[in-house]
Order: structure tokens, then sequence, then C-alpha cells
């Protein structure tokens, strides 16, 4: 589990890129990533978004892909 400094950090970096700075499905791949640190992050901290998260029709944490959150 990442502290909300490491993603900060993380999301301080991506925003730091150029538009095209890196590929698609990297980039894909980079976001994926840290939408599911922050959603850990969320559900470690706040039991009404854990309750709401856990009713999804997926579990983020198997998701590979951002499209998986759609329903």
């Amino acid at each position: 589990m990442s502290s909300l400094a490491e993603i900060q950090q993380q999301i301080e970096s991506l925003l730091g890129l150029a538009p095209y700075g890196i590929a698609p499905r990297q980039r894909e791949s980079v976001l994926l990533a840290l939408l599911k640190q922050e959603l850990a992050y969320a559900c470690e901290k706040n039991l009404q978004i854990c309750n709401y998260v856990q009713h999804w029709p997926v579990d983020f944490r198997g998701a590979t892909r951002i499209a998986d959150f759609q329903s």
C-alpha cells in the first residue's frame, strides 16, 4: 500500500510529462496502477468509500484496464 505522499509524487510525475511523452498503452498501465493505489488508500481511510467500492460489479484490484470500471 502506498502512502499519500507516494501517490501524490506519482501524480506529479505524470503531470510533468509531455502530453505525448509515453505510449498510450503504457499511459493506461500507469494510470490504472495509480487508480488502484488511490482506491486502496481511500478504502483504508474511509469505511463508507470502502463499502461503496465493495459493491461495484468489478473488484478494482483485479481490473486489467481502466474500462473495466465501467458498468
